[in-house]
């Protein structure tokens, strides 16, 4: 009976905490962050949108990527986005990544697309 109580406890604030979050931007899937006021924020959501960010994305934690500007992206979870209405199957994301996995750094370009640059091995 504690177990299932701790459970719904867990689950409804889970709720509550992602209707909060997204009470101001409903169906958002992500958020740009910048500590600059000279950064085109609008740019950056462009390019997220056009691209497939899917693979960057856990099933139920947020993830920030970094551009090479230091602007940052949130990428909120498939579990956080599914229960706002965005039709998304979080069963198909994953909370982990390979031991040896490097996450990139993205470059918006001039055109607007993403890049995203992994770091290259040096010779031995």
């Amino acid at each position: 009976m504690d177990h299932r109580f701790t459970r719904a406890t867990f689950i409804a604030a889970f709720l509550l905490l992602s209707i909060v979050t997204f009470a101001q931007n409903p169906g958002a899937t992500f958020s740009v962050i910048s500590n600059s006021a000279t950064v085109d924020k609008a740019k950056y959501e462009t390019a997220i949108k056009a691209a497939n960010m899917e693979d960057y994305r856990f099933r139920s934690k947020s993830n920030i990527i970094m551009f090479d500007d230091g602007t940052k992206v949130e990428l909120y979870s498939a579990e956080v986005i599914a229960v706002n209405g965005t039709p998304i199957n979080p069963v198909n994301y994953s909370d982990e990544r390979p031991a040896n996995y490097v996450d990139p750094v993205f470059h918006l370009t001039e055109e607007g697309t993403l890049v995203a640059m992994y770091p290259t091995a040096s010779p031995k």
